[in-house]
């Protein structure tokens, strides 16, 4: 941990013109990234465009000294209480990287950010994606383990989840073979809660912030209300 000298690779590669940075550009940042030696703005949490919550980390400035801080070392506090990491180049500009909570919580579990690789079909771009199940196929309902949703991510959301009116939150797991990914999340977010269809929407996507990219997620009307576990 707070390794200067990939804090040095990050600063080489946030030089890189964005159109430039290809799946190598990539591979190196998410390799250098993890244990390089950065410095916590203040306020240390903000609140992103987005309404989420972020760790704010930034570039150290040259020559000035710092207290190490890298994304490794934030990791477990982000995870426990909800929040997402950006690192900053200048404190006044826009973050140089974001990361969301469903990343941080695939590089726990997995040792990546991109997310699951079984959640990742070849002929399907990555990022997560909402999918819907099509009337008359079979499928197969059951409570997701702790390693497909951490503990820590199931008290989370299931505090965002009463904040969106969820009294009592609850996940189901649906197993469909003939879907991409086969294994789907569902949370007991029901359109008929909300007045506006589009702010259904909206919250549907919102959840996606909280899960590893690829993750696959559907709505709750297909699986009987009693198939739910406990968030929270």
């Amino acid at each position: 941990m707070f390794d200067l000298n990939l804090t040095q690779k990050l600063a080489e590669l946030f030089a890189v013109a964005p159109p430039q940075r290809d799946a190598a550009w990539r591979q190196a940042f998410f390799a250098a990234v993890p244990e390089a030696s950065l410095r916590a703005l203040s306020p240390q949490v903000i609140q992103g465009p987005d309404g989420f919550p972020y760790f704010a980390l930034a570039m150290p400035k040259p020559g000035e000294p710092f207290e190490g801080f890298c994304v490794k070392h934030v990791l477990d506090a982000c995870l426990a209480q909800g929040f997402g990491a950006a690192i900053f180049g200048e404190p006044a500009a826009p973050p140089w990287w974001v990361f969301s909570y469903g990343d941080l919580s695939s590089y726990k579990g997995y040792g990546r950010f991109e997310g699951d690789p079984s959640d990742a079909p070849a002929d399907l771009p990555p990022g997560p994606r909402v999918e819907t199940l099509k009337e008359g196929r079979k499928v197969y309902i059951g409570a997701p383990s702790e390693a497909f949703l951490p503990q820590a991510a199931r008290a989370v959301l299931a505090r965002y989840l009463k904040a969106l009116g969820v009294a009592s939150p609850g996940v189901a797991l649906m197993f469909d073979p003939a879907m991409k990914p086969s294994q789907n999340l569902a949370f007991n977010l029901y359109r008929a809660q909300f007045p506006n269809p589009a702010d259904y929407d909206r919250a549907m996507q919102s959840l996606l912030w909280f899960l590893p990219r690829g993750r696959g997620l559907i709505g709750p009307e297909p699986i009987p209300a009693g198939q739910f576990a406990a968030l929270g």
